[in-house]
């Protein structure tokens, strides 16, 4: 009867040591391509002369014919949501998502699950 416990435990430590053993094969895997990227990157960048960067000025956020309000309160919003503060979000550009069927910014399978369920 005293073997059973030592043997359930060797079971438990033999199928956890495996899986240790493979997540460790993995990290060195993505690890050997995460370097091999970089290298190829460098290669790819030192081959020739880099071009002379410039800077764009950064556009108004209003511009675009979106209203000034309106950016105010997407960066609310996004303050809102990520706990910063609106002075610390920048944001880039806005632009209009593209509506799916019948208006719907989803998937066709979302909207396909909405009809199937009789929600509209």
């Amino acid at each position: 009867m005293g073997n059973i416990g030592i043997y359930e435990w060797t079971v438990v430590l033999i199928g956890m040591g495996t899986v240790f053993i493979a997540l460790i094969g993995l990290w060195w895997i993505l690890e050997g391509f995460s370097i091999l990227s970089s290298r190829i990157a460098r290669k790819k960048a030192g081959g020739g002369e880099a071009p002379a960067r410039t800077e764009t000025p950064p556009t108004a956020p209003g511009s675009g014919g979106i209203a000034p309000e309106t950016v105010a309160a997407i960066t609310a919003a996004i303050a809102a949501a990520t706990g910063r503060s609106a002075s610390q979000i920048r944001i880039a550009r806005i632009s209009p998502s593209q509506p799916g069927p019948a208006g719907l910014n989803t998937p066709v399978w979302g909207y396909a699950n909405r009809l199937a369920a009789g929600r509209r």
